[in-house]
């Protein structure tokens, strides 16, 4: 899988749970976000759809996709992989949710929406 920026990946797993949403290019100053419709339509709120950030959602889709983490204790970099092994994060990275996200979007990844 080649190299996602943090939007990209927050895009991705959006689109695979099928939340409706944009990107805004003015939220947070000269960052990039992702916004639920919902945000847009009401500008109300400011949640933005990020589960590289938000730990309580990527714990939510860690635990809807059955997936393990793994730490290599050498490195401190983090893998996660489905408890059957049928998909795996190759990419170890030092933050679990990123992990997490990566295994995810390698499970889905000939499901492009």
């Amino acid at each position: 899988m080649s190299e996602l920026s943090d939007l990209e990946i927050c895009k991705r797993i959006a689109e695979i749970e099928g939340v409706p949403h944009k990107i805004d290019t003015n939220y947070l100053g000269e960052k990039s976000a992702l916004l639920p419709n919902s945000y847009c339509e009401k500008n109300k709120c400011s949640f933005v759809y990020n589960p590289l950030t938000d730990d309580a959602l990527c714990f939510k889709l860690m635990v809807k996709y059955e997936l393990h983490l793994n730490i290599d204790h050498n490195t401190k970099c983090w893998s996660a992989c489905d408890g059957r092994g049928h998909f795996e994060n190759n990419q170890h990275d030092k933050s679990p949710n990123k992990a997490i996200c990566l295994a995810i979007i390698e499970a889905h990844k000939d499901n492009k929406s």
